[in-house]
């Protein structure tokens, strides 16, 4: 599989580049759904307290990558993007460090996450009506950031709403 992943005490981490082959994310999609199935039919010939807790285990864990698969994946009109991912599904330690934000009209939770650096050697800006603010916006963003050789272009993609 495409994706690596880190387990810890308050999150599960997957990352990977972003998948736009549609044959491809069904047959990932139909592979971890059998998973969560076999492992159903594994365990419950002898249902217990402790198989029972194995099946919880396991289904979330796959269940998990069901969800980072699907945030990762994208049409094939994206493609050109080459975009590479991080998701992190947090536990429910971390609802208390939600955080909220005004996008377009929309609030839209986040949690804030500190990454030490990474290389980047482009930045493509989503369609906007006002590209140019965009463009200034990334370009002080990197900048005070310290990435100072970064390339950043205009996505070829329409203005959705």
């Amino acid at each position: 599989m495409f994706y690596q992943e880190s387990n810890n005490l308050v999150h599960s981490t997957y990352f990977g580049k972003t998948l736009y082959d549609k044959k491809k994310q069904i047959e990932i999609i139909e592979l971890l759904l059998d998973s969560i199935d076999l492992s159903y039919q594994y365990y419950s010939n002898e249902m217990n307290p402790d198989n029972r807790m194995k099946i919880d285990k396991i289904n979330v864990h796959l269940t998990n990558k069901l969800k980072a698969i699907l945030m990762t994946n994208k049409g094939k009109a994206h493609q050109a993007e080459n975009e590479y991912r991080v998701v992190i599904i947090p536990d429910k330690k971390w609802l208390k460090k939600i955080e909220y934000r005004n996008r377009y009209g929309i609030i839209t939770p986040y949690i804030e996450i500190e990454f030490n650096s990474v290389p980047i050697s482009e930045l493509v800006i989503g369609p906007k009506i006002s590209e140019k603010i965009s463009e200034k916006g990334c370009d002080a963003m990197l900048k005070s950031y310290g990435y100072t050789h970064v390339d950043i272009v205009k996505s070829k993609l329409d203005v959705r709403f």
